[in-house]
């Protein structure tokens, strides 16, 4: 069995399960109301089909199978980097003072979506048949990158001035900000393996393409290991906190002041 064949298959493993576990989270929670673990589920999917493109393109290699593959897993980042927006915008939502707009939160999205939608341009374009494209493609493969980069730096720094404000979080949610404080860390090994297998390319170390035992060993530590533990503690997350009722974080047309905090004022009297 190969090296990429063993990499796709620890995926199926993995996000098979995972997926599962997010379709239930997303139900206790509401799809509409917390897109958090929503876009958890669409990592979930990219996975599947990374894993299964990379099995197949082991057994049989095809360009085909390899832009699949190299294009899924690039790509990737962008909904957990949207998971990880999703769960801070509900956190600052439920904050008595102190609180980022839900719009500037949501505003990080569009960057992100941009990311993702150059990331694949670009990476079809690093393996199409087409030499006019593969050159062009790389650029687009690293602008996503830098993308990526700036939104998660963005997202860093909501994380580290929440938690500054973390006596205005309501107890039961501050469960969900340590494991956004967690995830980080995580986060920047995934990224730094983003940005070295985009910019540095070396076969033997960074790439999502190269058979070589250490190019295989370093993305299964730094991309695949790294969103595992993510994605375990975003779900862990999701399975302890409970679930929001849909009108305690409805905000009012015109004001930035959420019903839940409308709710408390008037415990408070």
């Amino acid at each position: 069995m190969q090296n990429r064949e063993i990499l796709g298959i620890i995926d199926l493993i993995y996000f098979g399960p995972a997926l599962i576990l997010t379709v239930w989270i997303c139900v206790k929670h509401g799809f509409g109301r917390q897109l958090g673990w929503f876009y958890l589920i669409i990592l979930s999917f990219l996975r599947i089909i990374a894993g299964s493109t990379g099995i197949v393109n082991a057994k049989s290699p095809s360009r085909s199978a390899t832009q699949a593959t190299t294009v899924t897993y690039s790509v990737g980042l962008a909904p957990l980097i949207l998971a990880l927006m999703g769960i801070l915008k509900r956190l600052n939502e439920g904050m008595t003072q102190h609180q980022f707009s839900s719009r500037l939160i949501q505003l990080l999205a569009l960057p992100t979506i941009a990311g993702l939608i150059v990331g694949i341009y670009g990476g079809l374009g690093v393996y199409s048949p087409i030499p006019s494209k593969q050159a062009n493609g790389l650029p687009y493969a690293k602008a996503s990158s830098i993308l990526f980069l700036a939104v998660f730096l963005a997202l860093v720094v909501i994380t580290a001035l929440t938690i500054l404000h973390r006596r205005s979080v309501k107890d039961g949610e501050k469960r969900l900000l340590i494991a956004c404080a967690i995830t980080i860390p995580f986060f920047v090994v995934r990224i730094v393996y983003q940005l070295l297998a985009t910019f540095d390319r070396n076969p033997n170390l960074f790439s999502l393409v190269s058979t070589a035992d250490g190019a295989v060993i370093v993305q299964g530590c730094m991309s695949l290991l790294m969103e595992f533990i993510i994605v375990g503690i975003m779900l862990l997350a999701g399975v302890i906190v409970k679930r929001i009722p849909r009108d305690a974080v409805r905000p009012q047309k015109g004001s930035n002041t959420s019903v839940m905090q409308m709710f408390r004022k008037g415990d408070k009297a």
